[in-house]
């Protein structure tokens, strides 16, 4: 409906090529008026997962930039309860950035499920310890403002899921993040689909 704006964006420059290309307006218009973002088009681009009594929206914000641009769509967005983010960082990231993106999710929901961002832990310990990227976040959002009571650090990715899920009430809105570059975010979404008719 136009409310996300670099989508906006992003269409007006696919326009663009199309027409630089030599793609017939018809055609253009055709493909603006039955575009649809969802699972297939789209993964982990703002999915919206249907059966909960709450909403539940995956984005793929992994970098500061990404999380101002999803938070500044959720913001508009009217929830009647809390607003809960499932969120991590890259443990690749450096601790500047990791505190850069703890930055952009202050102050814009009720509670805070500070996650890896990948169940790997191979991967995370080549980095850095386990733990370490999580509590980087944790340390800035209270900084930030954001009492501790509000955040909780559960640093196994489908742990998170599980706590956030089981802190969410009707008319609540739960937006969880993902890592666009790896299969980890259809695994997510099909966890939560297989969640949704549990509690359906």
């Amino acid at each position: 409906g136009g409310t996300v704006q670099y989508n906006v964006m992003n269409a007006m420059f696919a326009i663009a090529i199309a027409v630089g290309l030599g793609i017939g307006r018809e055609t253009v218009a055709t493909a603006l008026k039955t575009f649809r973002m969802n699972i297939d088009n789209t993964p982990g681009r703002l999915n919206e997962i249907g059966g909960f009594p709450f909403r539940v929206i995956v984005d793929a914000a992994h970098n500061a930039h990404g999380l101002n641009a999803l938070v500044r769509f959720i913001d508009q967005l009217p929830v009647k309860g809390k607003r809960i983010i499932n969120f991590g960082a890259s443990a690749y990231i450096n601790d500047e950035g990791l505190k850069a993106f703890a930055r952009q999710a202050a102050g814009h929901f009720d509670l805070y499920v500070i996650k890896n961002t990948s169940n790997d832990r191979l991967v995370i310990l080549e980095r850095r310890p386990f733990e370490e990227a999580p509590t980087i976040l944790k340390e800035e959002l209270i900084l930030c403002g954001v009492p501790e009571e509000n955040i909780i650090v559960e640093p196994d990715f489908w742990v998170s899921l599980d706590k956030s899920l089981a802190k969410a009430r009707e008319g609540d809105l739960l937006v969880v993040t993902v890592r666009a570059s790896t299969d980890g975010k259809f695994k997510m979404v099909e966890k939560l689909e297989a969640a949704a008719e549990m509690w359906g």
